[in-house]
């Protein structure tokens, strides 16, 4: 007799994925998971079970199509059947992490360089804002498309931004207009670590 463990911290994990079938495919056995996989990337009928013909991302969009008439395909199909990992869709996976990766350093980096500068302007000594704007210069350099290089305008809207962020902090209200509210209705529940004004 075959009795399969449901696992509930698998299972509810990632239970924002609005494909339900990928859900319950965490929770089977490990056995099993490379056989629903399989059959879900198919194009086969089973009843009420319909393979797909595709490996999609969580939401929507296609990471690697499996036709049934490709001989390679359906051989990758098999080597899934039997929880071998598919060699197509690990790449365009391994790709879409390297290319978030990129992203957050590049747009980590920019938003240091931004700040480094916007409290450089704050500190009002020449040595510290002739550094800042020196690191401002080897990012714009080193930046790899023109989109990322940091202008005035931008620097203009960075220096705003700090300042305003350095009042609404001091004087207990948050960035986000929505939490205003709450945020206030928590201070007086506290009014002895409330901000005095």
């Amino acid at each position: 007799m075959f009795s399969a463990r449901i696992d509930g911290k698998k299972r509810w994990y990632q239970v924002n994925d609005p494909d339900t079938w990928k859900v319950w495919e965490r929770a089977l056995p490990t056995a099993m998971q490379g056989v629903s996989k399989s059959i879900r990337r198919s194009n086969v009928d089973l009843g009420p079970i319909e393979g797909r013909g595709e490996e999609t991302f969580r939401g929507a969009g296609a990471v690697a199509k499996f036709d049934p008439f490709d001989l390679e395909e359906r051989l990758e199909n098999v080597a899934q059947f039997f929880s071998f990992a598919t060699t197509r869709v690990n790449q365009r996976f391994e790709l879409r992490h390297s290319q978030e990766e990129l992203k957050r350093y590049w747009v980590g980096r920019q938003s240091a360089v931004k700040e480094n500068y916007a409290w450089a302007i704050l500190t009002e000594d020449k040595e510290v804002i002739e550094l800042a704007l020196k690191k401002l210069r080897q990012f714009n350099k080193e930046a790899p498309a023109v989109g990322l290089r940091v202008n005035a305008k931008k620097l203009k809207q960075s220096i705003r931004e700090q300042f305003r962020r350095g009042h609404l902090r001091e004087i207990g209200v948050p960035n986000e207009k929505a939490f205003r509210e709450p945020f206030r209705k928590l201070a007086e529940a506290f009014p002895e670590g409330a901000p005095e004004g």
